[in-house]
């Protein structure tokens, strides 16, 4: 039989991160009317617990009790009873350790695989576009990296419950309080309960029916506990939104790319450079008639001009060297003609090696000057009598379509007639050219030492090697068919272009000749931060024109690939780049390998380049989670206790449904530690009452028990 003294158990204190209301202090005592809220009674208090009650007789046939004093010893904890904190440790350890575990792993992945962006070696830096800040480079697998970036997306709304469960502690510390502390605006009322206890089961559902019930106008004032909860709730969804979302823009924005590292070579091992034969240094060309060191024109060969080297001249016109090669620079600054560079043979360059090396270039610069040469047909009857006449300078006139007329008293070197001036090469009738010193056009450039006068090569008379200028002037006047079709039709249009016909054009050429020293940079099979400056004379060029001022080899093959040209600046450009390729392969008959400058062996990498904003976003939002967990379970450990789990165990959906349907007192208002020893089902399992719906008088249903099956 219940005891009819009112028997009051305080709430221990503990220090809390969140206001619950006023703290009690250490000792209590009050008087006053006992409200309902401290009618119930706890059968067999803990001895903990000092109560001293004094009511009057007469009140003791009553209802409603008084409480004189209370006294609240400094060690408040239910003695007696064993606290099992598994649940609690079970419950942070899942909440704190899985996120913190992934986030620690994608970041150790990525810091201790991170390849530095600017890492090219010591050749060459390449364009960072691809490779700035905004992005890392991490020498991991970018599937497996993105399989352990999204576990976390994956477990932090399965843990959005037990977020809630650490949030529940408290809560249940904060109901007891307020219980004790008569705080009736603080505890909330049935309908609220129930949402309460949605809450703190991390239900989405949950939260719905209290956002409902905030839009309800017929409501009760809200409790903080409820309002706090609900915020809980929605902070805990955003942060594992934010998971989500910063997973999601981890996957979007990661690829695999390729990266190159380098490592340098002390001392180069190859020779992918090209520099002059020692034959051809500090050459004696005037014992060589005055011509260059790229033939031979001694008492060897007698009367004969021989190439020092016929079949490499002749395998890199066809392009068919197993030594070297020719590639073609484009650059604005050479606006009317590109850039050939001599180049080893790329199929004899290791595929993982990037070196740097200098060799030799050669650009040509060529002009229409057709307007300004007064080009124009010459009178006839017929087609057959008519001819292309041209008058640039005096030094560089004739007539295209009528045969050169070799005199007897000419050099080998040179063809005259009386319309071709000296020093003018016409090997056919529709193909001139000469060389000069000045961009004018009225300086021949004599290096060889031709003279005229005497009808000998008077080789005593070539230019020393100092004399030799670069760049040299070629001037060139041809007569050329008109293909068939647009680009012919648009040629013979051209206001550049002397038409014959409808069939033939005559054009003319003002075209500059230079050649370069060329330092560049070989990296993953191309060639990159080229640097070319003229040579500081003209004896590299002087290897090509010493020979090609005496016609030897013919220039008219370039004329007959320039003629495919739609218009006179096409035809200008192609007959420029093939004329530096004819110059690059008489000079480059005579170059031999050079040591290189510098050499990197690269090795490619395929390596995930992953976002730096998403990195640090999912960093982040995980960090925000973990911080959240950490705090929610500090806060459920400080208020930990008997206690408190009683109480807890009480302000659930198990608790409430215990509290409904179990008849024992016992179980109602005994001590427990945990849920499951609210009920009677612990002890006689079979025998527990069932709870089931029954149809009431009015048309509803309501709960009922049953007797169980033993």
């Amino acid at each position: 039989m219940p005891s009819p003294y009112t028997s009051i158990m305080p709430f221990p204190q503990r220090p809390l991160l969140t206001t619950c209301g006023p703290a009690l202090p250490r000792s209590l005592s009050f008087s006053h009317h006992a409200s309902p809220l401290q009618t119930a009674t706890l059968h067999d208090p803990p001895p903990a617990y000092n109560h001293t009650t004094s009511v009057p007789p007469s009140d003791r046939q009553k209802d409603t009790y008084r409480v004189r004093s209370l006294s609240i010893s400094r060690h408040p904890s239910h003695v007696g009873h064993r606290q099992n904190n598994f649940g609690l440790l079970w419950t942070t350890i899942i909440v704190v350790v899985p996120i913190m575990g992934f986030t620690a792993t994608v970041v150790a992945c990525v810091f201790a695989y991170r390849l530095a962006s600017s890492q090219r070696g010591s050749l060459v830096q390449l364009p960072t576009s691809k490779y700035d800040n905004r992005f890392l480079l991490v020498n991991f697998s970018a599937t497996r990296l993105g399989l352990i970036a999204s576990f976390s997306s994956t477990a932090a709304p399965l843990l959005l419950g037990s977020l809630m469960w650490l949030w529940h502690i408290p809560t249940a510390h904060c109901v007891g309080m307020h219980s004790f502390q008569e705080s009736v605006e603080e505890l909330p009322t049935p309908r609220q309960l129930g949402l309460l206890l949605g809450l703190l089961a991390g239900s989405f559902d949950g939260l719905r029916k209290y956002i409902l019930y905030k839009a309800t106008k017929r409501r009760a004032s809200e409790p903080r506990i409820l309002t706090k909860s609900a915020h809980m709730m929605v902070l805990s969804i955003f942060l594992s939104g934010m998971i989500f979302f910063a997973d999601t823009a981890v996957h979007t924005f990661t690829s695999t790319v390729v990266f190159s590292q380098y490592t340098g070579h002390k001392t180069p091992e190859f020779a992918f450079g090209r520099g002059i034969v020692s034959e051809c240094v500090n050459f004696n060309r005037t014992a060589n008639a005055g011509l260059p060191c790229t033939v031979l024109s001694d008492s060897s060969v007698g009367t004969n001009i021989l190439a020092r080297n016929t079949g490499e001249i002749i395998a890199l016109e066809w392009n068919t060297s197993t030594k070297n090669s020719m590639w073609t620079v484009e650059d604005p600054a050479l606006s009317h003609g590109d850039l050939i560079l001599f180049m080893p043979q790329t199929t004899s360059i290791p595929a993982d090696l990037d070196f740097t090396a200098t060799t030799v270039g050669v650009s040509t610069q060529c002009r229409p000057m057709t307007k300004s040469c007064n080009t124009r047909l010459s009178d006839g009857a017929t087609l057959d009598d008519m001819y292309a006449i041209f008058n640039c300078t005096d030094n560089f006139r004739g007539v295209l379509g009528a045969p050169p007329s070799v005199s007897n008293e000419t050099m080998e070197w040179t063809h005259t007639d009386s319309a071709t001036p000296n020093f003018n090469v016409k090997s056919d009738r529709n193909f001139q050219y000469a060389y000069f010193s000045n961009p004018q056009l009225t300086n021949i450039y004599n290096s060889i030492g031709g003279d005229a006068t005497n009808g000998d090569s008077s080789s005593q008379l070539a230019l020393s090697d100092s004399e030799l200028i670069n760049p040299v002037h070629i001037a060139t006047a041809g007569l050329i068919p008109l293909q068939n079709g647009p680009a012919g039709t648009s040629l013979g249009k051209d206001p550049e272009m002397l038409l014959i016909g409808g069939s033939f054009v005559a054009y003319t050429l003002n075209c500059t000749v230079t050649s370069y020293d060329v330092q560049y940079i070989w990296t993953s099979g191309r060639i990159h931060n080229i640097t070319y400056t003229p040579t500081k004379d003209g004896s590299i060029l002087e290897l090509a024109h010493g020979i090609q001022a005496v016609g030897v080899p013919s220039l008219s093959s370039a004329q007959s690939l320039a003629m495919l040209s739609n218009s006179s600046n096409a035809l200008a450009r192609s007959f420029a780049n093939s004329h530096s390729i004819d110059s690059l392969t008489l000079i480059g008959s005579v170059l031999a390998p050079r040591a290189n400058l510098g050499e990197a062996t690269r090795k490619n990498l395929l390596v995930t380049k992953l976002s730096t904003i998403a990195f640090i976003l999912l960093v982040g939002s995980n960090t925000l989670f973990i911080i959240l967990a950490c705090v929610l379970a500090t806060r459920a450990w400080m208020v930990r206790n008997s206690q408190t789990m009683n109480l807890m165990a009480r302000l659930s959906v198990e608790g409430v449904v215990a509290a409904a349907f179990e008849d024992s007192d016992q179980k109602r208002r005994s001590f427990v530690s945990e849920v499951h020893e609210l009920f009677e089902e612990r002890e006689i399992r079979n025998g527990s009452r069932r709870v089931g719906l029954v149809r009431s008088h009015s048309g509803g249903h309501k709960f009922t028990t049953l007797a169980g099956q033993l």
